[in-house]
Parts: structure tokens; C-alpha cells; sequence
């Protein structure tokens, strides 16, 4: 029974700031109400309360980047299984702020799709180590395969590691 499986983020979504800015670019289309905005506001003359509007609408918009930017500066690097062992990397930032390694039967993923998003918690004996969101790299179609292929490898192994203590 082949017992591995290797998932890492490629080496350009390692690094915080081309994460953010790769983002932006995917979806651009976000940003154009900013950019409508900016250039409103560079056209003078407006009354007072035009004004405000127009910077409250911008504050509004940075409480976005701001939500973006939070899911985004804890990032799962590297998820791998070999021989009923986990690996798990990740990264904070651009520094590796987990680095765990355990049996497969001490892990659970557990998917989320809340209002605010889809996610992925990763588990450990109960305990939450990593919540991975639909941002990025990690489209909701990786995550939904990553959670897919190790609930499988993890039926497996536990299949094979009852029958091997019984015999």
C-alpha cells in the first residue's frame, strides 16, 4: 500500500509580499471601486460631506485589505505523509512558525464554508495548529483534494494498522 502524499506551495508563494501582490493581480477586479475612488478624489473641487464620503468608502475598502492581509500572513507551506508519519510547515510571514511532526491517527483536517469564506482547519489530538482559507495558492479546489486524498490515506493506514495488531 503506497502510503505517501506531498503538497507544498510553490517557492513565489513563500515569500509574504509576492503572496499579497500575486493576490491583487488574480483579482484585480476588487480593486477597481479604490482606483474609481482615488481618481474622484483627485478631482477637485467637492463639498464637505462629497468628501467624506468619499474617504469613508476608502476606509471601508482598507478594512478589506486588511481582512485579506490577516488570512494571508499565516500560510499552510508544506503538508506531507510518508509511511504514517505528518509533516507540517507553516509559514508566518515569510519565517516557518510551525513545524510539526506526528502520527497520521493524531491529525484532522475539517473543512469549513462559513459566509466568510472556506477554510481548512488542521487538527492535532484536538487541538486547532493551522486554519488555511481559500486565499491564494490555496484555491478551494486544493484544498477540497488535499482533504480528500489524506482522508483516504488516513482510512487506509488506520485499516492496515488494525489488522497488523490483531495478527
Amino acid at each position: 500500500m503506497k502510503d505517501n502524499m506531498f503538497f507544498e506551495i510553490p517557492e513565489i508563494y513563500k515569500n509574504y509580499s509576492t503572496r499579497l501582490l500575486r493576490f491583487v493581480r488574480r483579482k484585480f477586479w476588487l480593486y477597481i471601486p479604490d482606483a474609481i475612488i482615488i481618481v474622484l478624489l483627485i478631482i477637485p473641487p467637492y463639498s464637505t460631506n462629497e468628501t467624506i464620503a468619499l474617504i469613508s468608502a476608502l476606509v471601508v475598502f482598507g478594512f478589506r485589505d486588511i481582512i485579506i492581509m490577516r488570512r494571508m500572513n499565516s500560510y499552510l507551506s508544506a503538508f506531507k505523509v510518508e509511511e504514517s508519519n505528518v509533516y507540517i510547515t507553516v509559514l508566518r510571514y515569510n519565517h516557518v512558525s510551525v513545524n510539526r511532526t506526528t502520527h497520521i491517527s493524531n491529525i484532522d483536517l475539517r473543512l469549513s464554508d462559513k459566509w466568510y469564506g472556506f477554510s481548512m482547519e488542521i487538527l492535532e489530538g484536538g487541538e486547532l495548529i493551522h486554519q488555511q482559507y481559500a486565499i491564494g495558492y490555496w484555491t478551494k479546489s486544493r484544498i477540497l483534494d488535499l482533504y480528500e486524498k489524506f482522508n483516504s490515506l488516513k482510512g487506509g493506514v488506520n485499516l492496515n494498522a488494525m489488522f497488523k495488531e490483531h495478527l
